[in-house]
């Protein structure tokens, strides 16, 4: 018997079961007890995929990033505020998750962008972002975007605060930089955002 569900992937079947609240959201959701409502025309953020990332026991930023082409991986820039902030750190026992890309529907700041975002869930994983630049390391396809629009990460930096990180598929390569969460600094509608 064919299966009529063969184009949802097993990263979004998870996706659907944890933002549903596990077993105990599910058992809700099939007893109507909790119901499924289009967002506000207002909202910035509509969802568009998912992918599960695995799990690193440690990733050294130095040792993958700072040339044009690290592990496979083509750079074409990085903006002072990554080198500052991001190509000193070290991250260990990074756990297993799925990352969730959202579509921007307008353009934003962050401080709009992080409110659509469930609290905890904002934040990602600097091995996370080079593990899915490693998957579309000449630019190919894949869960990012690569038409000049930006990737949005929200990832804390060596000195301990939020930051923004944008990434760019740009003359060949891929652009890194790194904005404050609270600045006036925004992200044109066409950009995705990335969340857990």
């Amino acid at each position: 018997m064919k299966n009529k569900y063969h184009d949802i992937t097993n990263g979004q079947n998870i996706a659907i079961y944890t933002k549903l609240g596990g077993p105990s959201g599910v058992k809700r959701f099939l007893a109507n007890e909790l119901v499924v409502q289009e967002p506000p025309p207002n909202r910035r953020l509509k969802y568009h995929d998912s992918v599960e990332c695995p799990k690193i026991d440690r990733f050294v930023a130095k040792d993958n990033f700072g040339r044009s082409t690290v592990n496979g991986v083509k750079f074409c820039d990085f903006n002072e505020n990554f080198k500052k902030l991001f190509f000193s750190k070290v991250e260990t026992s990074v756990a297993e998750t799925i990352l969730r890309s959202h579509d921007l529907l307008k353009y934003s700041k962050d401080l709009g962008i992080l409110r659509e975002i469930e609290d905890g869930k904002e934040i990602t994983n600097l091995a996370h972002l080079h593990r899915l630049l490693t998957l579309q390391g000449n630019g190919g396809k894949g869960i990012l975007l690569t038409n000049g629009y930006a990737n949005i990460f929200y990832i804390v930096g060596v000195d301990g605060n939020l930051w923004a990180v944008g990434a760019r598929w740009y003359d060949g390569g891929w652009r890194l930089d790194a904005s404050s969460v609270g600045g006036s600094h925004g992200w044109d509608a066409g950009s995705q955002v990335f969340s857990r």
